[in-house]
């Protein structure tokens, strides 16, 4: 028995990254236009030029090396990191949300708000945990990468080849998590068979690559399909390679070609145009590579 992926996991299903070539993860030193291209998380870029990849370091630590570099709600003060907003331990605000209260962000950029109860309109500036730690689905957040899981922090979907469970499972609609050696494995699907929910209950099975689980005509039960061409509607949010998928406010998604150099761009987790690879989208116009 293998265990499916239930929900729909949303992100940016384009080349290269959202909206440029950020397939990689250099070390600190190394050319870059944007912090997720680096291994640290940090990157010295600004407006549209180039950069490199810089160290963070953390609340109170020293920041004293060529490319050492504090959060970005913080300054390298005496030679330590400092921050200029709320610390751990300091009284924080809250406004109105939807299920949860809206943290307003007054607490560090490490840091998050962390509300009481529901109708609380100020919380306490706390750390996210770290895996193994305690945890709550409503108030106590996880780290980067990390997940809420009866109450303890624990990885985030996996992988191929990466551990996995009923919870939160794989981290990609092509891979299926085998309940005995509990390791994300590729999908087995062919093209046309049932898939997602089968009968009343979620299949135990996943699309083989590329194909994916969607239903393009509206009737209620999904099956393994193709990707689809430039122009078609996306599935999953996902195209045939090089496109990708442009996402509307009027739902009408559609499969469109990266952009070539000199063309507009956009660099959003939603509503997207990347470029074609070897591009970045900087500045809104698709440049060469700063690597």
């Amino acid at each position: 028995m293998r265990f499916a992926r239930s929900g729909l996991v949303l992100f940016c299903f384009v080349v290269g990254g959202c909206g440029g070539s950020v397939s990689s993860t250099p070390a600190s030193g190394t050319a870059c236009a944007f912090d997720e291209q680096c291994e640290t998380g940090r990157c010295s870029a600004s407006g549209d030029g180039c950069g490199v990849c810089l160290t963070p370091r953390k609340l109170g630590e020293a920041c004293t090396g060529p490319l050492d570099a504090c959060a970005r709600s913080a300054t390298c003060t005496g030679g330590v990191c400092i921050s200029t907003k709320k610390v751990v331990g300091q009284t924080c605000a809250l406004g109105p949300g939807g299920l949860l209260p809206e943290d307003q962000k007054e607490c560090d950029d490490e840091l998050y708000c962390e509300a009481s109860e529901v109708t609380a309109t100020s919380g306490i500036c706390r750390a996210p945990r770290g895996q193994g730690e305690a945890c709550s689905g409503l108030f106590v957040q996880c780290g980067a990468g990390l997940r809420c899981v009866d109450d303890t922090c624990g990885p985030g979907p996996g992988k191929l080849g990466e551990p996995c469970g009923p919870y939160p499972g794989c981290a990609d609609d092509t891979l299926q998590c085998n309940s005995r050696t509990m390791t994300c494995e590729t999908g087995t699907l062919a093209l046309g068979e049932p898939c997602g929910i089968v009968g009343g209950n979620f299949s135990d099975w996943s699309c083989a690559p590329p194909n994916v689980c969607w239903t393009a005509d509206g009737t209620a039960q999904t099956v393994c399909v193709a990707l689809p061409d430039e122009g078609e509607p996306c599935a999953r949010y996902q195209c045939a390679a090089p496109l990708f998928c442009r996402m509307k406010n009027d739902n009408n998604d559609k499969c469109e070609r990266p952009r070539n150099e000199g063309e507009a761009c956009v660099r959003n987790n939603y509503g997207a145009i990347p470029c074609v690879a070897g591009l970045e989208c900087r500045g809104s116009v698709c440049r060469p590579s700063c690597r």
